[in-house]
């Protein structure tokens, strides 16, 4: 994937970092709506957790930004099968950031991207 960066004029969809790794403990961390629907993400989350995902996540995944702040919101991923012609496309977004439409938008970006 490299360094492509998917964007409109409310959200910016970029490639992880390992500096975005206190980010994403602060957003998963004691969640319990993404404990709920992510059942293979650990609570407590630490930042081996969070090391581990931006360093294997195994899919095209995304970092999903505030474009005017660069705040981190939450994550989009396509993970293919092995023929690479059918894709799954999971997704998680910080507490505060739900029902704001991040994930519709983030949605419409990653389905022109796959």
């Amino acid at each position: 994937m490299g360094a492509e960066s998917l964007r409109d004029e409310a959200i910016v969809l970029r490639p992880w970092s390992f500096a975005d790794i206190d980010d994403i403990v602060e957003c998963i961390d004691g969640d319990p709506e993404i404990a709920r629907w992510l059942d293979q993400v650990p609570q407590p989350y630490t930042r081996k957790d969070a090391r581990g995902y931006v360093g294997g996540i195994g899919e095209q995944a995304f970092a999903i930004t505030d474009a005017e702040t660069g705040r981190l919101l939450g994550s989009i991923g396509v993970r293919w099968n092995e023929r690479h012609d059918v894709g799954e496309i999971g997704y998680w977004t910080r507490a505060d950031a739900r029902g704001r439409g991040v994930i519709t938008r983030a949605l419409k970006s990653v389905s022109g991207f796959a």
